[in-house]
């Protein structure tokens, strides 16, 4: 009997921090999205140019809503007048997000596949003088995965791990020298997650390299902030929890062939891609260091 009750006040607990944490995220959003009103009236990111890897648009014909990080980044950031770079597999989906956008004649689109680190840094590296100079580098391109640790094909991790971290370290690498270091500076962003933190069951791989880039970013920060010395990059790394993306419908099964097909029910019930996106540029505007 004792034990049962203990089990219920535990759960009770459990639940009502739960809660909280739901409770503490929708107030974020709200005050994000209050602020990101006020800054579409002033132009904030008038004048200033943003690169989002990832940023394709797919529409959920369920909910006939826009799902995906990269291309709400990219809708919200040209409502404060940014200039757009976007990058993504699919050229048609990332026309589709441009046209999407405030003024897609600001947006330009380039197909990008980060599954190869040294032709990325290479593209970076040439397309470097056209793009002339950056205020907000977000690294929002991911693949995921949704196996058994055993059933898990070496060369999916490898993939994996060049998408989800090395790729992400060669184009860091390549734009620093067009990244602005004049005024406010500028802003590298990572797109993590809270399975880098505290790691999750069916994402072996998909937690390392999101643990890997964890401990990029927040290294960077030791060494890219430094003002008196010319060098101005500020380094943000976002653990986003569960979020309505098709994270785990496109994410791949053990021997990487296939895709998973399935939306994980926390997620189809998780934090809308809106108003995540709200906190995110929020907090690239306030200069946050670690986002959860």
């Amino acid at each position: 009997g004792n034990m049962d009750i203990f089990a219920l006040c535990s759960l009770s607990w459990l639940d009502v921090t739960l809660l909280l944490v739901v409770i503490g995220y929708f107030v974020m959003a709200k005050r994000a999205q209050n602020r990101l009103k006020e800054r579409c009236v002033n132009g904030e990111y008038v004048g200033k140019r943003v690169f989002i890897t990832g940023g394709g648009s797919e529409l959920d014909f369920e909910t006939t809503k826009l799902r995906g990080i990269g291309a709400e980044l990219a809708i919200q950031f040209s409502k404060l007048g940014a200039e757009l770079v976007i990058t993504g597999r699919n050229l048609k989906k990332l026309e589709l997000t441009a046209s999407l956008c405030k003024d897609p004649s600001k947006v330009k689109c380039y197909a990008l596949d980060m599954e190869d680190p040294e032709y990325v840094h290479k593209w970076c590296t040439e397309h470097a003088k056209e793009i002339r100079s950056l205020d907000v580098l977000i690294h929002n391109a991911g693949l995921s995965m949704r196996d058994q640790f055993l059933n898990t094909e070496i060369d999916l991790g490898m993939r994996l791990l060049n998408v989800n971290f090395l790729s992400i370290f060669a184009m860091t690498k390549a734009f620093m020298p067009i990244m602005n270091n004049k005024g406010d500076g500028s802003v590298v962003v990572g797109i993590g997650s809270m399975s880098g933190i505290h790691g999750s069951g069916l994402r072996t791989m998909y937690s390392a390299t999101k643990g890997a880039i964890d401990g990029f970013f927040k290294s960077m920060l030791c060494e890219l902030k430094r003002p008196s010395e010319g060098l101005n990059i500020h380094s943000m790394i976002v653990h986003p929890g569960y979020v309505q993306t098709n994270v785990s419908k496109n994410a791949l099964v053990g021997d990487g062939k296939k895709n998973f097909g399935k939306t994980d029910s926390n997620i189809r019930n998780g934090l809308s891609v809106e108003k995540c996106c709200n906190i995110i540029i929020d907090s690239i505007t306030s200069r946050k260091t670690e986002v959860w």
